[in-house]
C-alpha cells in the first residue's frame, strides 16, 4: 500500500478528479481517498514514479 499526503481538506470535485487521475495509473487495484484530511490510499503494485507522475508531482514523500 502506497500513501500519500496531498495537503488540506479537499473539495468532491478535486476528489472525484484526483480518484479518476489515479485510478488510471497501471497497477492501481483500489484507492481510498480521505477527502477531510488530504490522504490518498493506494493498493496494487503501483509505481511510485507512475503514481507521482499522475498527480503532477516530482515526487512522492
Amino acid at each position: 500500500m502506497t500513501t500519500v499526503v496531498l495537503g488540506g481538506p479537499m473539495c468532491r470535485r478535486c476528489v472525484r478528479r484526483i480518484s479518476r487521475l489515479v485510478g488510471d495509473v497501471p497497477g492501481v487495484v483500489a484507492l481510498e481517498l480521505c477527502a477531510g484530511c488530504g490522504r490518498l490510499r493506494v493498493r496494487g503494485p503501483v509505481r511510485p514514479a507512475d503514481l507521482a507522475a499522475a498527480l503532477g508531482l516530482d515526487e512522492l514523500m
